[in-house]
């Protein structure tokens, strides 16, 4: 008969705007279904278009039985919850009362309903708790559909047997089970309205027209099966979708945990591919591989290190300190207390009392390179180095009494070479007081000639002869 193309076209293109889909959930993709259920249709408000047909009656009234419904469904899920849809649905229902001002007849026959629409819904769904499963939904869609009114009447006439296309349109409410990945069951409530169709009525050729329309409500059981179930999106494509990637950026074959994050088992801020040292204790400082750092070099990272700032090269223990070398065990061979390497009188007689350089009373000392000007009591420099030493071995010995004797060769008199000796003793003397040696615990004599150590036939034995020692007095 006759189609609201205008309408119907923009139905059909509003159901199909549905936004870009997300990471899948259970029941996504492509599916097919089916649905069947119970439909009612309200009470109609129909009239006649030339009358006659209800005797005067131009204006009536019907009532209708509860009918059934039955279809498929097809349409693609998306993870952000839009569901466009097509539905191929029948409907049938009879009536049950054709009544107006006056009278009231039983009804004999049917009004069928064959409907195409594009649905499109909207799901709840959530990643995880109750919407991961159960999807509460609502939407709309529009279309056409094909109404057929037969044997309307009663007493055996025959009123209409005829058909007539019209937009159609529709909205409703359910909620979804995922009862497995695939196959989703639903139940859901419709309201289904139409234009009024016009339907020949009477005897063919009468030119009498019955207008009526569909309107109704539906309570609807269904299955979807998802044939081609839709990929989660992942971008990085670690193999963790994009609605629960937490590091979406993840470079290509990083071994990623359940959020999509490098997994970074020591928790030291390298991702395990790049992890040179995977059992990082936890909390310590790591370089770009991984590694603790070592800031001093001594081969303990900082976490371990009780000395952070050992010397390059230094000998160090597992805490990161100094370890102090093994001092060289000490030599006294006469066992008087000081080393032989420094001990100047290495005979001493067990027991007895020395001095810091090992010297007893009554021991003697020869000062080597202690030397004078020619013929005079002048010391020169390099035996001023000698005496400094001297001076100190002295001051670090308290409570002995020292004697500084001064020895000459043969060469001259008896008398010249006694007095050169006195005043090169009491040179050293003088010296070694200048140096903080307390006066009352040195003496000076002088010697001349006697008691030669060597030759005074030779040069080597008169240098020799010429001499100053320490004697240790007392």
């Amino acid at each position: 008969m006759h189609l609201t193309s205008r309408r119907l076209c923009a139905s059909v293109t509003a159901a199909f705007l549905a936004g870009t889909a997300g990471s899948a959930f259970a029941g996504d993709g492509w599916y097919l279904g089916l649905e069947g259920g119970a439909t009612k249709q309200r009470q109609s408000d129909d009239k006649t278009i030339g009358g006659g047909i209800l005797g005067t009656q131009s204006e009536f009234q019907s009532k209708y039985n509860t009918g059934f419904l039955g279809g498929v469904t097809s349409g693609y899920s998306f993870a952000n919850g839009l569901r466009p849809e097509l539905e191929l649905v029948y409907r049938q229902d009879r009536y049950k009362t054709i009544f107006g001002p006056g009278f009231s007849n039983e009804g004999d026959g049917r009004k069928d309903t064959r409907s195409a629409f594009a649905n499109l819904w909207y799901d709840v769904k959530a990643d995880s708790g109750f919407f991961k499963t159960v999807h509460p939904y609502i939407g709309v869609g529009g279309g056409v559909s094909q109404l057929w009114l037969e044997n309307v009447g009663s007493a055996g006439n025959e009123l209409v047997n005829d058909h007539d296309t019209v937009f159609a349109y529709q909205g409703g409410a359910g909620i979804g089970v995922d009862l497995t990945r695939r196959l989703t069951a639903s139940v859901d409530y419709r309201y289904i309205a139409t234009e009024k169709g016009q339907f020949e009525a009477g005897p063919s050729g009468s030119g009498n027209i019955v207008e009526s329309s569909n309107n109704g409500q539906s309570a609807i059981l269904s299955l979807r099966y998802v044939l081609a179930e839709a990929k989660p999106a992942d971008f990085d494509g670690d193999g963790v979708p994009d609605r629960r990637d937490n590091c979406p950026n993840t470079p290509t074959g990083t071994p990623v945990d359940l959020k999509g994050c490098p997994v970074d088992a020591d928790k030291d801020g390298v991702n395990d591919k790049l992890d040179v040292c995977p059992n990082t204790p936890a909390g310590a400082t790591v370089d770009a591989k991984g590694c603790p750092i070592d800031s001093d070099g001594d081969r303990v990272p900082d976490y371990a290190d009780q000395c952070p700032n050992t010397p390059p090269g230094t000998n160090v223990d597992a805490k990161g300190c100094t370890i102090e070398a093994p001092k060289p065990a000490v030599i006294d061979t006469d066992r008087d207390g000081v080393a032989d390497g420094i001990d100047q009188c290495p005979n001493t007689p067990a027991g007895a009392k020395v001095t810091a350089n090992g010297c007893a009373v009554n021991q003697s000392l020869v000062l080597k390179n202690v030397h004078f000007a020619f013929n005079k009591a002048v010391l020169t420099n390099d035996s001023q180095t000698v005496l400094d030493v001297v001076a100190k071995t002295i001051i670090d010995s308290p409570g002995f009494s020292i004697e500084i004797g001064g020895y000459t060769d043969a060469i001259g008199s008896d008398a010249a070479n006694q007095k050169l000796s006195e005043a090169r003793a009491n040179s050293v003397r003088s010296y070694l007081i200048g140096k903080g040696v307390s006066s009352s615990v040195l003496t000076a004599r002088g010697y001349g000639e006697a008691n030669p150590v060597a030759s005074n036939d030779d040069e080597t034995g008169r240098a020799d002869n010429r001499r100053v020692q320490m004697r240790i007095v007392n």
